[in-house]
């Protein structure tokens, strides 16, 4: 977000943020683009560190003591606050974390798998199959999405195959990723926030959720369950390019209208006719 950026001057923060709500709209058009979005009390924005780095070297991890762990009211999932010998950051918390726990971080590539330990992070090509992981980089890189961010899910290593291991999501879908992308141990926490209600429709307009339409939309019989084969393994190697910058123009009365540039002639001129009388 420009505002965040502003504020933060593009550095990470561990301090709490008052950033601007967009109301569900586009920051450059402004045109709604999320519906049932706006208003409510206003929350506390905490920049999260998904992407833990830690030394390369075998045997040498980088430590960090777990201060605090609290409920976020921009996200799903309990967040922790951790201090290390490089500063304090936030981090998603995992199922049984809490204050005072020592929680490693290893960045080596080790041949040989590695049995992982909660809360810890290390490269996804470290870790043997069948280990439960969450805040997954889709490429080895600091400024790469994540997987698996929402709370109670995680995802699991299926095997590895040469540069690359395969990892199943929570949606079953499996991808296959780069071995030097790291990943948390464990599952995220506050698993049973689905079956917490918010008590009253006041409650959501509190959280920022505006009420839908009233009508009754009948079901008919197109709604159905469809099951499908799953698709096949998709592998990221690449990152995506950066989309194009926002391109904005402005139009004249003129250039609008129908009698402008090529149609204010007829539509047979460009084809090779003319206008001219043709004798008898």
């Amino acid at each position: 977000m420009a505002d965040m950026e502003e504020k933060t001057g593009g550095r990470y923060t561990h301090k709490p943020l008052r950033i601007n709500r967009l109301g569900g709209r586009d920051p450059e058009t402004g045109r709604k683009v999320n519906q049932h979005i706006g208003g409510g009390v206003k929350f506390d924005y905490f920049m999260i560190d998904f992407h833990r780095r830690g030394p390369t070297a075998q045997g040498a991890t980088y430590d960090e003591r777990v201060l605090e762990v609290r409920r976020d009211a921009n996200r799903t999932c309990h967040i922790a606050l951790c201090a290390g010998m490089q500063g304090k950051r936030w981090i998603l918390a995992t199922e049984n974390m809490k204050a005072g726990d020592i929680i490693s971080t290893s960045g080596y590539l080790s041949e040989n798998p590695v049995i992982g330990v909660e809360g810890n992070a290390y490269p996804i090509g470290s870790l043997a199959a069948g280990t439960v992981i969450n805040s997954i980089e889709r490429y080895p890189t600091m400024d790469s999405e994540t997987f698996v961010k929402a709370a109670g899910t995680s995802a699991t290593i299926v095997r590895h195959q040469g540069d690359y291991t395969v990892i199943k999501l929570p949606h079953k879908h499996e991808f296959s990723l780069h071995r030097e992308c790291m990943a948390t141990v464990g599952r995220l926490s506050h698993a049973d926030i689905d079956s917490k209600i918010f008590g009253s429709a006041q409650m959501h307009r509190r959280f920022g959720y505006k009420m839908s339409s009233g009508l009754f939309h009948k079901k008919d019989g197109y709604f159905g369950r469809k099951v499908r084969a799953l698709p096949p393994v998709r592998q990221l190697d690449t990152p995506p390019q950066a989309p194009p910058p926002f391109q904005r123009f402005t139009l004249t009365k003129t250039d609008l209208s129908g009698l402008h540039g090529h149609a204010k002639v007829h539509n047979l001129i460009p084809s090779g006719y003319s206008t001219r009388d043709y004798p008898e």
